[in-house]
């Protein structure tokens, strides 16, 4: 049981460093942070449910 908390634990650190990674290699493409900020939510589905107005 103690073997799975550490694997689960290790897996949630290098999801959380790949998110970083990939943050960071926007931001260096766009150069706006603003901007690498909305391609990193578009790219993690933050809008998938979100309506456009008319």
């Amino acid at each position: 049981m103690l073997d799975d908390n550490i694997r689960n634990t290790d897996f949630q650190a290098r999801s959380w460093f790949r998110k970083i990674r990939n943050f960071i290699k926007v931001w260096s493409k766009v150069g706006n942070l603003k901007l690498a900020k909305l391609y990193y939510d578009i790219n993690y589905g933050k809008f998938a449910n979100v309506k456009p107005n008319q």
